[in-house]
């Protein structure tokens, strides 16, 4: 076998964002807990090839503790990515990769009671 019989593809980053519509509590605290949680979760539990399923994030998100150990009560993902395989190319082979996280509150009109 030459040195032209080996052909090396390395994965592809497809990007990942989030975007919280919804925090309970929405502190800085929980903000990045959710954030830190997030990353771990790209960087070491996702697999070459393999879709990031709604179960699996919103584990991880339902999971989260922030530094004084409080739990999310609730949260609401008004937009994430969810294909991580590539159609276009089937010689791609795809990663996912957390690109950004962002936290865009939306404030009631009526205070809720």
């Amino acid at each position: 076998m030459s040195d032209s019989d080996v052909v090396v593809a390395a994965p592809i980053p497809i990007t990942v964002d989030f975007t919280f519509t919804t925090l309970l509590p929405n502190t800085s605290a929980m903000q990045t807990a959710i954030t830190a949680n997030l990353l771990s979760f790209f960087t070491s539990g996702t697999s070459v090839g393999k879709d990031v399923s709604q179960i699996d994030y919103e584990s991880i998100i339902n999971s989260t503790l922030d530094s004084g150990g409080n739990p999310v009560i609730s949260f609401a993902v008004a937009s994430f990515r969810r294909r991580v395989q590539s159609d276009e190319d089937s010689s791609l082979i795809p990663q996912a990769k957390l690109l950004t996280v962002r936290f865009l509150m939306v404030t009631p009109l009526f205070p809720l009671t």
